[in-house]
């Protein structure tokens, strides 16, 4: 039972969220105009798709790689990349990379893409409490739930055991709340103060590299093995 399945429908799952969270960035150019009843009628306010199936293809293609989905898709692979590398431990496991990435694109093209585009509408950074109100409802989103419901991913992902994959969660989660304690609000303080909408998301990027490498090895961190004690001594 491999998880190239799940895989796979999660990035389509997220391309397609992303598609209407993102529509600017996601933009086809044409789509179906139900009036006109036909397949290809222009959008208002967008721009007219090329003239041949290849072009539009190739339109549709560097579109996409602008959108979050794509992104986080990359972000998280390269991040289990970095963290398998770091760890050392046996030959590189692309079923982990893969899995990882396709949580990266439903996560960062869903969730993490409507949740600071709401928050910026429901508390402004104006205010000190507007602030406050964004820093701290993020960490709880993104921070404490969002890193519970990672390491349970990819654990699942791994032992394909929802309950083992809730104890390992429940044990090793603790110590990366506190470290996220350690630089997620800092960070947040910043970002929603000093980058500019626009900007937030690359920005996001570079710390989120680091950040998702560390949860990964958390995540799959070896259960230690008990050295055999020593037999007791004969009298």
């Amino acid at each position: 039972r491999r998880p190239s399945s799940i895989a796979l429908g999660l990035v389509v799952a997220g391309a397609f969220l992303a598609s209407r969270a993102d529509a600017r960035a996601f933009s086809f150019g044409r789509a179906w105009d139900p009036k006109k009843k036909k397949p290809w009628g222009v959008l208002p306010g967008l721009p007219p798709a090329p003239g041949n199936n290849a072009q539009l293809f190739a339109s549709r293609l560097r579109r996409f790689a602008k959108t979050t989905t794509f992104q986080g898709g990359v972000l998280f692979g390269a991040a289990d990349t970095i963290a398998q590398t770091l760890q050392r431990e046996g030959p590189f496991d692309t079923r982990r990379a893969t899995s990882f990435a396709a949580f990266g694109a439903f996560y960062v093209g869903t969730v993490g893409t409507a949740w600071y585009r709401w928050i910026d509408t429901v508390a402004p950074s104006g205010t000190v409490k507007g602030l406050l109100t964004k820093v701290v409802t993020t960490w709880l989103v993104l921070g404490a739930a969002g890193n519970c419901v990672n390491m349970t991913y990819q654990r699942l992902a791994e032992t394909r055991d929802f309950a083992r994959a809730v104890e390992y969660t429940r044990t090793h989660v603790k110590e990366v709340i506190l470290n996220d304690l350690k630089i997620w609000p800092a960070f947040d303080t910043f970002l929603f103060t000093v980058v500019p909408p626009p900007l937030r998301p690359t920005t996001l990027i570079c710390v989120s590299l680091c950040w998702n490498s560390y949860v990964s090895m958390a995540s799959h961190q070896q259960p230690a093995v008990a050295s055999a004690a020593p037999p007791a001594p004969k009298l």
